[in-house]
């Protein structure tokens, strides 16, 4: 072989071989950026599924996807049925089938402060509570309007270490006492008692019989003053709100949250305010549902859909959260509801023909029927009258509610 042949045949061999390596790379590079594409399109396509079944899932499945969408464990397992709940009273819970785990972990509640802090112990049932660091001032009153799937609410939200932020009772014609067997002072339309109120949101109270002495369910205690009280009461569950010592002695509003025949007497003494309703929906971070163990036997409370409304203690026990349900709802619903809103504890109100709410003096839902005690909510732009605010200085100070055996 000649020089020439040899040199033709070494260039030959070394394009050959570059042009391969070219070619090579370029489909290596292709290939990958294809593949990338594919995941990012299943990965959004994915995404969008997801998101399109927890918009329908409240209203096309009820039940059975609320509990998947807002299982309150950041672990869930395979399968979630209400006998799951872990609760003392599991046994009288509502059953359900099993439903498949979620796509993907409901999304954290949003505090208003980048800094919550722990979850208080219950100042009633536990005793005195420990000093605490400083707590940073309070926000007003926020109030919106929120749709989850296709159950459409109204969300109060208070946050209790604001001191302009203030919750009470009022009742029918400005009476002193609640409607018991010894005490009648009637009922009273809702815009009436809205407008003697004042408040920045006034919502329907508890529950109160159908006959004609319209009794208040449950002991009552507003502004430190008992309303209505018994020594044989334990039914239903009971929101306390009192106050506790922070750091450097400050004293702060807090709540807490009883279930009577359960977890025993609620404190009434040591309350600002104490208002009984129920059924317990959400008991310690978990779906709690058991209302024949806490004395309801009525069907109308129970059974079926319906308009309602709740308050529940936030998971950063600092804030309360009032919510009004437009579209009805289960029970079960509304517990997983609360729960999904950001409540650590909750408890039904009184609703269906008694739902009713304003916001600054304007009545956005007017109750069919007159009602016999509200709950009104103060901020600094609807501040509480000067009555309310010496009281709460003087229970600050020590005074505490005298409970006389009145029933």
């Amino acid at each position: 072989m000649g020089t020439d042949e040899n040199v033709g045949k070494i260039s030959g061999e070394s394009v050959g071989k570059s042009a391969g390596t070219t070619v090579g790379k370029a489909v290596d590079k292709t290939v990958k950026t294809l593949r990338r594409i594919v995941i990012a399109a299943v990965v959004i396509a994915l995404a969008r599924a997801g998101l399109n079944q927890l918009g329908s899932a409240v209203g096309t499945h009820g039940d059975a996807l609320l509990e998947a969408w807002f299982e309150p464990s950041q672990s869930a397992p395979e399968t979630i049925s209400a006998a799951t709940v872990e609760s003392p009273m599991v046994g009288n819970a509502a059953s359900a089938s099993a439903v498949p785990r979620p796509l993907f972990a409901p999304p954290p509640f949003l505090s208003s402060s980048s800094a919550s802090p722990s979850a208080p112990q219950p100042f009633g049932l536990l005793g005195d509570r420990p000093a605490a660091a400083a707590v940073p001032q309070g926000k007003a009153v926020s109030f919106t309007r929120g749709k989850i799937g296709s159950v459409r609410f109204y969300h109060t939200r208070i946050d209790l270490q604001d001191p302009t932020n203030f919750i009470t009772v009022g009742l029918a014609n400005n009476a002193q006492m609640a409607n018991s067997r010894s005490h009648y002072g009637g009922r009273e339309k809702f815009p009436g008692l809205v407008k003697r109120g004042k408040g920045a949101i006034t919502v329907n109270g508890t529950f109160f019989s159908g006959d004609a002495r319209s009794r208040v369910m449950g002991n009552l205690v507003a502004e430190g003053q008992v309303m209505k009280y018994s020594r044989w009461e334990n039914y239903g569950t009971t929101l306390g709100i009192g106050v506790v010592e922070r750091g450097n002695h400050e004293l702060a509003k807090t709540a807490e949250m009883v279930t009577a025949r359960t977890e025993g007497r609620p404190k009434w003494e040591n309350h600002w305010l104490s208002i009984t309703a129920g059924p317990r929906l959400v008991k310690q971070g978990k779906i709690w549902l058991a209302p024949q163990s806490e004395g309801f036997r009525d069907r109308r409370v129970l059974t079926g859909k319906a308009k309602r409304s709740a308050v529940g203690i936030g998971k950063d026990g600092r804030h309360l959260h009032l919510v009004t349900f437009i579209t009805p709802v289960t029970l079960k619903q509304e517990a997983y509801l609360m729960h999904a809103l950001g409540s650590r504890d909750a408890m039904n109100l009184d609703g269906g023909s008694s739902l009713g709410l304003a916001h600054r003096g304007k009545v956005l839902l007017n109750p069919p029927r007159s009602l016999t005690n509200v709950l009104t909510v103060y901020d600094r732009y609807s501040p509480a009258p000067q009555r309310l605010r010496d009281r709460w200085a003087k229970f600050r100070d020590g005074d505490r509610p005298a409970l006389p055996g009145l029933n």
